[in-house]
Order: C-alpha cells, then structure tokens, then sequence
C-alpha cells in the first residue's frame, strides 16, 4: 500500500484514531476501484451489525472485481 495515498492516508488515521468516520470519508474520496475496496474493507471493520458489515464486505468485493 502506498502510505501517500489519501485513502490509506484515512484508513490508517482511523485506525490510530480508532475513528470510523475517517473510514467513511477514505469511501466518500475513493476515485479507483483499489482504493473502494480499501475503503470498503476498513468500514466493514467498524459496522455493528451482520446487515451492514455484509453491505460493506459486498462493496469490497464489487469493488475488487472492477464494479
């Protein structure tokens, strides 16, 4: 991963921070389909429910087959 990168930038804020909301933002400001699923993985990580922890796994992986 490129530590420039401003999504893994977000991701890796969030994770210091322990700030779900950066991990929104980093999907919000992601411009590839790499950069969704990034996105996507970290957002799973934080959702409280199955429903919305699958509606992020989902994304990752549409976004991983270019979707």
């Amino acid at each position: 991963m490129d530590p420039e990168n401003p999504v893994v930038r977000l991701c890796a804020r969030g994770m210091a921070d322990d700030d779900g909301e950066l991990f929104l933002r980093a999907w919000e400001v992601a411009s590839d389909d790499y950069e969704r699923c990034v996105a996507a993985h970290y957002v799973a990580r934080t959702r409280a429910t199955a429903g919305e922890r699958e509606w992020a796994s989902a994304r990752e992986v549409v976004a991983a087959l270019g979707g």
